[in-house]
């Protein structure tokens, strides 16, 4: 972006007035600074918007990550449990009875 250009022909518009393509090259000349402004502001919202969505990425795999340990634990103490109760049966089955 040529941004001497432009303030030459912003600083001729305020002394002298400017031709029309003059004028059409102002135009030119601030829409696509407008433009510039607008991308980097989008780009600048999806980097924000990038960073939420991997922090709570990593939110997501710790908390799965927690729940699959709870769930071992849960299937280790089911099994332990359900041991037990086969021991006791079994020893009222046969031994006690």
């Amino acid at each position: 972006m040529d941004t001497n250009r432009l303030y030459e022909l912003l600083r001729k518009l305020q002394k002298d007035g400017l031709k029309p393509e003059e004028t059409n090259e102002l135009s030119n000349e601030i829409l696509k600074m407008a433009g510039i402004n607008t991308i980097a502001q989008f780009n600048a919202n999806l980097e924000a918007i990038q960073a939420k969505l991997d922090a709570l990425a990593e939110t997501n795999k710790a908390q799965l990550e927690a729940l699959r340990e709870s769930n071992q634990s849960t299937r280790r103490l089911l099994g332990i449990g359900l041991t037990i109760i086969g021991l006791i049966i079994a020893y009222g089955t046969f031994f006690a009875g």
